[in-house]
């Protein structure tokens, strides 16, 4: 995972980010309604998972970019 970021922001997504590569956005993910506000990070099952004001958590693969 050495060089790979996960960001969440105010626009609703979070995001994985290879800032070693020439196009860094590796995934896009989507899904909640409002600003996401937690991330874990499981580097053992290749997954992220996020938390939101709007009530709601999310997981997604890592590999794929596909929610679990």
């Amino acid at each position: 995972w050495t060089g790979r970021v996960v960001s969440a922001g105010a626009d609703l997504s979070v995001r994985l980010w290879d800032v070693r590569a020439r196009r860094p956005q590796v995934f896009k993910f989507t899904g909640h309604t409002d600003v996401v506000t937690a991330l874990l990070l499981d580097v053992e099952k290749s997954a992220v998972v996020s938390g939101s004001r709007d009530n709601s958590v999310r997981a997604w693969d890592l590999r794929t970019g596909r929610p679990r």
